[in-house]
């Protein structure tokens, strides 16, 4: 197994590998796993497989949080959704450091400017706008 860098997968289609990083997100349904690994070249999902992984080592990858930092091992292959992208089947994994629970919720949250407010809520912002500045509200009317 060669030690390689997220850029470089592509010239490692087949073999077994083993990459460092830490973890972006982590997710799991059932007997899968999805890990996004990031290493500082590149993101790649690893998907492991409760009955390939072995159970101890299963609930091991179940307990690492966004930022863990680990050591995964597996086969890289084309992702099969995303053309040009390529996903890490996990042969093992082994946690380096387990860090503490992300104080900032997994989903980014969408946060509203007022620049990007909708142009329908024009009319209403500027009646508002007008109305808290009485001194001003004869240059609404310009």
């Amino acid at each position: 197994m060669k030690l390689i860098f997220i850029k470089d997968i592509a010239a490692h289609l087949g073999e077994e590998v083993t990459l460092r990083g830490w973890v972006r997100n982590i997710r799991h349904s059932g007997k899968l796993l999805f890990i996004i690994l990031r290493d500082g070249t590149g993101e790649i999902q690893c998907v492991a497989f409760q009955p390939e992984l072995g159970e101890e080592m299963f609930d091991a990858a179940k307990r690492l949080t966004m930022e863990s930092s680990l050591i995964i091992t597996g086969i890289p292959k084309p992702h099969q959704k995303l053309a040009g992208t390529f996903e890490l089947s996990v042969k093992s994994v082994k946690p380096v450091q387990i860090a503490e629970e992300y104080p900032i919720g997994k989903k980014r949250t969408r946060t509203r400017f007022p620049a990007l407010k909708p142009p329908s809520l024009d009319p209403l912002t500027q009646t508002v706008g007008c109305a808290s500045h009485p001194p001003y509200s004869i240059l609404c009317d310009l």
